[in-house]
């Protein structure tokens, strides 16, 4: 077992330090208090009164820190025999692993937040509705990071949980995006013939107004390479918050088990 505080009922100095440090806490925020769909298993900090580092797990691990030692003195504490797969966590908790464990595989992404609604630069060019569960398929085939292979199991639990959009063309999407388990604004994809007639703006726009509505803050992670989507983003009023990695090392320890 982790030699760290179990935090099971009072949240209330993780939610301070959280909000104080928003709006790079999103992610991890919104898993904690699942806002969003993602419900945290555990919340561990390294100090029950005035927490530094916040540990949590939803199937990934995903970290916040304002002090680096703590963190890392944290960090040394999981064991060795654990896959360490962490989501949407800050740069250098990858560098400061990757030292220590051989990683399968990294992505590697910019942070991008609307900080305030007013913020917004709305487009309003095409006509909205939403994805539906029968939608799963096609967006799975169009998601990159499966290769148009994964099952679309995830995906269509994020169309019943919402918000999600879409813009159809003789009644089938031609464009889309919806909406992680973290809160963050993902898939968003439109089909190469719609390409170039501002679909993404609109759909960037009116998901972000949906979550608004639901009081969720919008964000988004976006790929360093992914030059196209950081303009996009960029030009309906999101503000660079910071670099953030997925990565998923292997156990340090040959008795390998899952966390």
């Amino acid at each position: 077992m982790l030699a760290l505080v179990h935090i099971c009922q009072d949240l209330e100095p993780v939610r301070r330090l959280l909000l104080e440090n928003e709006p790079a806490t999103r992610a991890i925020s919104n898993i904690v208090f699942g806002r969003a769909g993602a419900n945290a298993t555990w919340v561990r900090v390294d100090d029950r009164a005035g927490p530094k580092v916040v540990l949590c797990r939803a199937g990934w691990l995903i970290l916040f820190a304002t002090s680096r030692v703590a963190a890392r003195r944290l960090l040394d504490q999981i064991p060795a025999w654990w896959n360490m797969n962490f989501c949407a966590t800050p740069s250098w908790v990858y560098d400061y692993v990757r030292r220590k464990r051989r990683v399968n595989w990294v992505t590697r992404c910019y942070m991008y937040a609307l900080t305030h609604p007013a913020k917004l630069t709305v487009y309003r060019g095409h006509r909205v509705g939403s994805l539906v569960p029968e939608d799963s398929l096609l967006v799975a085939r169009h998601w990159p990071y499966h290769d148009g292979k994964g099952d679309s199991t995830y995906i269509k639990g994020r169309i019943k949980v919402g918000p999600c959009c879409a813009i159809r063309r003789k009644g089938k999407p031609v464009a889309w995006a919806l909406t992680h388990g973290d809160g963050s604004m993902g898939f968003l994809h439109v089909l190469e013939p719609y390409r170039g007639q501002g679909l993404a703006r609109t759909i960037g726009t009116v998901l972000s107004q949906r979550l608004l509505k639901r009081g969720i803050k919008p964000f988004v992670h976006i790929e360093k390479k992914n030059r196209a989507s950081i303009r996009l983003t960029k030009g309906m009023g999101f503000e660079r918050i910071g670099a953030f990695d997925w990565f998923a090392a292997q156990p340090a320890s040959p008795r390998a088990s899952r966390t």
